[in-house]
Formats: structure tokens, C-alpha cells, sequence
């Protein structure tokens, strides 16, 4: 049995195919959006660099091999598109990534799970930022999630499929955050242990002492204690197939 890796938050499925003692092929690439010529990504200080999208890392995958009996395939794509281009909606992504889970199942993927995210605007770097309180993006997830239902209910006729509520358990921890080991500080608002990555953020380099207490990592990216809860997610999910 396979873990197929088609999305941009990795260590959250490295540690999946951890628990489950799976093989992982990644495919992920930082900055990734679901498709380029939707709404291109980009990686690096300025996120200037090009990458390939979820339907290029699809298309590369199904060029050089095919889905065998017993894979696992996790399509978890569509943060960065509305990060950078906040007059998308949920409905488009989801029409683009149901391409790319058409293509896997018509390929002979048995077993898909999609995800949703956190809302855009809970980031460390978007945090009361007016170009990202606006009502797309307030409309944005919840569209992605009832999207990825549909997309998962309309192949589990022929495929085990689910989707996996990634923004419930950030919805828990923003409001509850002593309950997981945070510190209340951090969270309210939404604090980086690592700042200075980005150059939008204009400030130096600094690493905090206590990244355990923070949600997020840098000003994108959770810790890797957020990352092993969310794993525990998709755990779950896999062990409901068989039960």
C-alpha cells in the first residue's frame, strides 16, 4: 500500500505515512496553487519563484505511473489560491480539483481523500490585513468545503473517498488554544514563532525560543505539533474506510 502526495502542507502526511507505515511518494511543492492557469503559485521570499500546481504534479504522477491496488491518494489543494487572488471562490477550485480527481480515478485511483483549510485570514500574515477581510474570502472555505463533499460524494459509488475537516480542529485550537499546549498569547492574535521570511513582512530574521506555544511556525506555516494533530485527522479518516 502507496500515500500518494498530490498538495502543499507536507509534513502533516510525512507523518501520516509515519503512522501507517506507508510508502509516500511526494509530489508536493511549497507555494503550490491548484492550477497555474487559474491562479499561478509561487515559492521563495517573494513567492516569485514558479512551481508546478496540483494539476501538474496530477499529470507528471500519471506520466510516469499509474495508481496500483491499495493506494491512497491525499489531493489537499486551494490555500494558496485565494491567498493570492482574494476574488476567487471556493466553487472554482473545487471545479479544478475535481479535474484532477477525475483524472486519478479515470487512472484507477480506488481511494481519495480531499481537505479543507483554516480561513485565509487566521494567518499570522493576514491577521486584520484589509486586503484579505473581505467577503470573498470569508466565503471562500466554507464553498471549498461543501465543493470537496460533493466531489467525494459523487465518486463514493465507485472509490472510498472522504474529506477531511482540517479548519474544524484550527476553529477548536483559536478558540481553546490551552486545551492543545498553546499559549493564549500567541494565538490571540495569531503570532509566528519565525519571523522575517517573507519580505513583506519587513522585519529582521528571528526565531522564537518556544515554537511548542505557538500554532504557527512562520507566518504561513503551523508547527510541527499542529502538523501531528492534523495527521491524526487523516488517521482517522483511513481507519474509517475499514470499519
Amino acid at each position: 500500500m502507496g500515500l500518494g502526495l498530490l498538495i502543499q502542507r507536507t509534513i502533516a502526511i510525512l507523518s501520516l505515512a509515519e503512522k501507517l507505515g506507508l510508502e509516500l511518494i511526494n509530489l508536493a511543492t511549497g507555494g503550490a496553487t491548484t492550477n497555474n492557469d487559474f491562479v499561478a503559485g509561487g515559492t521563495g521570499a517573494e513567492s516569485t519563484i514558479p512551481v508546478p500546481s496540483a494539476a501538474d504534479q496530477v499529470l507528471s504522477f500519471l506520466s510516469w505511473d499509474k495508481p496500483q491496488a491499495g493506494d491512497i491518494f491525499v489531493h489537499w489543494i486551494g490555500a494558496n489560491d485565494i491567498l493570492f487572488n482574494t476574488s476567487i471562490t471556493g466553487a472554482q477550485v473545487t471545479s479544478l480539483i475535481n479535474e484532477n480527481v477525475n483524472r486519478l480515478f479515470q487512472a484507477g485511483a480506488k481511494t481519495i481523500i480531499l481537505a479543507n483549510y483554516l480561513n485565509a485570514t487566521t494567518f499570522p500574515a493576514t491577521f486584520n490585513s484589509s486586503a484579505y477581510n473581505v467577503p470573498s474570502v470569508q466565503e471562500y472555505v466554507p464553498a471549498l468545503t461543501k465543493g470537496l463533499e460533493q466531489i467525494a460524494a459523487g465518486y463514493s459509488a465507485y472509490a472510498k473517498t472522504a474529506v477531511v475537516d482540517v479548519q474544524d480542529l484550527f476553529n477548536d485550537m483559536f478558540s481553546d488554544p490551552e486545551a492543545y499546549g498553546f499559549d493564549e498569547d500567541y494565538v490571540n492574535p495569531p503570532t509566528a514563532c519565525l519571523t522575517g521570511v517573507y519580505t513583506s513582512e519587513g522585519v529582521p530574521r528571528h526565531l522564537c525560543s518556544d515554537p511548542e506555544k505557538h500554532i504557527f511556525f512562520d507566518s504561513y506555516h503551523p508547527v510541527k505539533e499542529v502538523h501531528a494533530l492534523v495527521a491524526k485527522l487523516f488517521v482517522k479518516s483511513i481507519e474509517g474506510f475499514s470499519a
